[in-house]
């Protein structure tokens, strides 16, 4: 979180396995003051570091390495919520598919009882997260996320507060 949206853009670096620091793209915070980035250029197996490049009163800094290791392949799951535990309003989920194809997404109540449910099939392979708009019907308690997509099954629980 910047904590100052009027600033001036940063230049998201990224160091790669066989290249050297490159410069991806400027990058500006959002109405919130939190910078936002999607790296479509990498590779699968592979590992990366990525850093901002600004200015603050007037000298070029540098903020600290990030690592990220790229999965070779991706798993069929859930991720679990984030943040966990959360306030209804701020609720997503995540999760992943291996294939593309029919899959749902639900939320189920500590008794059992279906309170939400998303078809997410058509998002395909890959990693996703899903804000739940609606999640701001369900009161403070347990619940859990399950996906289903054909014969897998992949489940998490997390907390509302608030």
């Amino acid at each position: 979180n910047t904590g100052d949206s009027g600033a001036s853009p940063a230049m998201v670096q990224r160091l790669g396995p066989a290249t050297g620091w490159e410069d991806l793209r400027p990058i500006l915070a959002d109405g919130d003051g939190h910078l936002r980035f999607t790296d479509a250029g990498i590779v699968p197996g592979a590992r990366y570091s990525y850093r901002l490049a600004y200015t603050s009163l007037g000298a070029s800094q540098l903020s600290p390495e990030v690592w990220v290791d790229i999965p070779a392949t991706i798993a069929f799951g859930v991720r679990g919520p984030s943040p966990n535990p959360a306030r209804s309003q701020e609720l997503c989920l995540g999760y992943s598919l291996a294939e593309a194809g029919p899959a749902q997404l639900s939320v189920f109540d500590i008794r059992g009882r279906r309170v939400i449910r998303r078809e997410v099939g058509s998002t395909g392979s890959g990693l996703h997260t899903l804000r739940l708009a609606d999640a701001l019907t369900l009161t403070p308690g347990v619940y859990w996320e399950e996906l289903v997509q054909g014969r897998q099954r992949s489940s998490a629980r997390f907390v509302i507060v608030e």
